[in-house]
C-alpha cells in the first residue's frame, strides 16, 4: 500500500511490517541548501498530523480489541509508541565553507527539524520522538544520476506501536 497524502507534492504514506512509513521527498521540502522546513513542508506536516489524529494511532484502546492493553499491563507489558524520523542525503559533497560540515550533519539536522515540527504541532509527549541522520550511507537509488540523487535526498518517518516487556525494578 503506497498512498500519497491528498494534494501533497512532498509526502507519501505506506505501511510495512514495522509500522506506518511516511516518506518526505526533499525537493522543495527545505529552504535552499539548508535544514529548515519550507513553508510547503510545514503546511503538509500540519495536514499529516490532522490525518494521524483521525486514525487514533497513539491510543491503544482504538487500535486493540477491548481489554488487551490492560491485560498486557497486568502481565508486565507496556504499550509502546514511537515516531522515528530519519534523514538521508545524496553523496554530493557539502561546500567546505558551509556551517553544515557534511552530509551526515545535514541529514541529522533535517531529521531533527522535522521531528521538532511534528512535536510542536502535536500533543504527543517528547518521549514518543527520536531522530537519526544517515547522510549518504543508506541510498535507495544510484547516486551517479540526477534522478537517483533526488530520490536519496529524503526524510523517512516511521510510526511504531507495539508491546514491550516492562523493565525489572
Amino acid at each position: 500500500m503506497n498512498k500519497k497524502l491528498t494534494d501533497s507534492s512532498l509526502i507519501t504514506i505506506s505501511r510495512n511490517i514495522q509500522g506506518v512509513v511516511i516518506d518526505i521527498h526533499s525537493n522543495n521540502a527545505f529552504l535552499q541548501g539548508g535544514y529548515q522546513p519550507s513553508e510547503l513542508l510545514a503546511k503538509e506536516l500540519n495536514i499529516l498530523v490532522e490525518a494521524l489524529h483521525q486514525t487514533n494511532l497513539f491510543s491503544a484502546g482504538n487500535i486493540l480489541p477491548a481489554g488487551i492493553e490492560s491485560e498486557a499491563n497486568k502481565k508486565g507489558f507496556l504499550f509502546y509508541r514511537e515516531i522515528r524520523v530519519a534523514g538521508h542525503t545524496d553523496n554530493s559533497p557539502i561546500n567546505p565553507l558551509s556551517r553544515l560540515k557534511n552530509n551526515w550533519f545535514l541529514s541529522s539536522m533535517r531529521a531533527q527539524s522535522v521531528m521538532n515540527q511534528l512535536y510542536n504541532i502535536t500533543d504527543l509527549p517528547r518521549e514518543f520522538f527520536s531522530f537519526s541522520g544517515y547522510g549518504k550511507y543508506r541510498p535507495i537509488a544510484d547516486n551517479s544520476t540526477t534522478e537517483g540523487k533526488e530520490k536519496n535526498r529524503r526524510i523517512q518517518i516511521l510510526i511504531v506501536a507495539h508491546f514491550e516487556l516492562k523493565p525489572s525494578p
